[in-house]
């Protein structure tokens, strides 16, 4: 398998903020516990009750509330040992009791989040092998050049990036766009 061409973002690292209001409730449900479908359930239903997600009915093979167990893997707050016990990380502990050492301990999660990333070695999760990069870091040193980003120019010319040596050329490529120098052919890019 080739692997994703573009960056893996889930639902649940594009939604820090609400992912680390939930972690305290990931804690209280599957800390110490074996990761069932009765307890993504619990868990569904008290994000809920706290206002994190929408309330409603979910399917039985949904996979709303195993994504929100996506951000705690890949940012290294909790994992599975191998009877599937959800095991939390001293990282996530400290996320779990909130407040502004959550934040910094976040923040450094972000900062040194890479892929290739252990955590998605699962086909459906794979990365092209070519990837060598820190996402979050990248971004933050474009935006120091760019100053902002649209979702077309993320689209475009960011999730595609596999190495940090990329930042110069995309930083280039996002001020000709911006100038109306280079069209996107959006056939080609689909």
């Amino acid at each position: 398998m080739v692997g994703h061409q573009l960056w893996q973002m889930t639902r649940a690292t594009r939604q820090i903020g609400s992912a680390m209001d939930a972690t305290p409730l990931l804690k209280e449900v599957f800390e110490g516990k074996k990761n069932t479908r009765e307890l993504q359930k619990k868990f569904g239903e008290k994000l809920a009750e706290a206002g994190i997600k929408t309330s409603g009915n979910t399917r039985a093979d949904s996979g709303g509330n195993r994504t929100w167990m996506t951000l705690p893997k890949i940012f290294g707050i909790c994992y599975e040992d191998k009877d599937k016990i959800v095991i939390f990380t001293q990282v996530g502990k400290v996320i779990a009791k909130g407040g502004k050492p959550a934040l910094v301990m976040m923040e450094k999660q972000l900062l040194t989040f890479q892929y290739p990333n252990r955590t998605q070695e699962h086909f459906s999760q794979k990365m092209n092998d070519k990837f060598c990069i820190f996402p979050y870091r990248f971004l933050v040193k474009l935006l120091l050049n760019v100053k902002y980003l649209t979702v077309q120019e993320i689209e475009y010319f960011v999730l595609p990036v596999s190495s940090d040596k990329e930042l110069v050329s995309v930083t280039h490529e996002i001020e000709l766009f911006r100038k109306g120098k280079i069209k996107l052919d959006y056939e080609s890019h689909r």
